[in-house]
């Protein structure tokens, strides 16, 4: 899809990079004993997001009439931690998708 693509229609894309408390995440903290504590202490506020408050929040303010302006763009609703150490910059035992692959398909 071109930048341009959508927009007379009023269709935006976006991006948001959480860094929130997830189920999935809760899972993977309880099987790698320290490994909250250790992401927590790389990420400037020194805790993850809340899903259902800090990174709903960003979501809800994009699908409103707020964000009718707002397109193709990347938010990292992270604590600061994108602006602290890049994503590819883990350190040790930190980086939660290491030796997971995921893949995507566009929709028809």
């Amino acid at each position: 899809m071109r930048p341009t693509s959508g927009g007379r229609d009023g269709i935006t894309v976006n991006c948001i990079v959480p860094a929130g408390d997830s189920d999935a995440y809760r899972v993977y903290a309880d099987l790698n004993p320290g490994i909250h504590e250790a992401i927590s202490a790389a990420i400037p506020m020194r805790r993850m997001g809340d899903c259902r408050i800090d990174i709903a929040g960003a979501v809800l303010g994009l699908v409103s009439r707020n964000g009718r302006f707002i397109t193709w763009q990347t938010f990292y609703v992270d604590g600061g931690a994108w602006l602290a150490r890049p994503p590819n910059d883990h350190a040790p035992d930190t980086d939660i998708h290491t030796g997971r692959h995921q893949s995507a398909t566009a929709a028809a």
